[in-house]
């Protein structure tokens, strides 16, 4: 699978955020959520997220726009836009990260297991283990054709708390070497999982699986 364009209003929701950590260094969240209001015209941050009432509601991949969302999805991003725009910020670099680690069409194999894991160990990371858990199970438990029995669904899960998991048990240096970066850390961390079997998958070499395996 192509990696997608980044969306132009993720691409501006991102910019604000950024020009608000460089000019209130001792900001809050709040601040950052109330400044993204303002720059999408909507001081009461009551309908923050102005997209069609449908979205494409694939839990497949990790959402990187606006228009990916499913309702679920929807409410908590309204919850917290800056929130919301680093998690499908990560949702981008894991699957541009995975192609280039794993080629396209990965589905149910290690690729797909370390596309889930790593889009929730850099969201986690960005924002915060609760948020990621929570915008994670509505990405899945918010897709119409959801079904807690299905190995897909399961596989899917299990993955995503496996990276806010391994999240925990990394460590990060204050002073990164030269042309490391923490998003290349925790890349680094979880294709490391995934090849020692940390990560489940339910197609191995091409034949499914019955149940999930390392």
């Amino acid at each position: 699978m192509d990696s997608p364009d980044t969306d132009p209003e993720l691409v501006g929701n991102l910019e604000t955020i950024a020009e608000y950590v460089d000019n209130n260094p001792e900001g809050s969240i709040t601040g950052v959520n109330q400044e993204l209001a303002v720059e999408m015209n909507d001081n009461n941050n009551s309908s923050i997220l102005k997209v069609s009432a449908k979205g494409k509601d694939n839990a497949n991949y990790p959402p990187i726009s606006n228009a990916d969302l499913n309702a679920k999805e929807k409410a908590l991003f309204n919850s917290n836009p800056a929130y919301g725009t680093l998690v499908l910020s990560q949702g981008k670099y894991a699957m541009d990260s995975e192609r280039g680690c794993f080629g396209s069409n990965t589905w149910a194999t290690n690729g797909d297991a370390y596309r889930h894991a790593l889009w929730n160990a850099l969201g986690a990371y960005m924002t915060s283990q609760s948020f990621m858990q929570q915008f994670a199970d509505a990405h899945e438990k918010g897709a119409s054709n959801y079904d807690a029995n299905n190995i897909d669904f399961k596989m899917d899960i299990r993955n995503n708390n496996s990276g806010r998991s391994l999240l925990n048990s990394m460590t990060f240096p204050k002073k990164p070497a030269n042309g490391m970066t923490i998003s290349k850390i925790i890349s680094d961390n979880i294709a490391t999982a995934t090849k020692e079997g940390k990560l489940v998958r339910f197609v191995i070499k091409g034949v499914e699986q019955s149940t999930l395996k390392p």
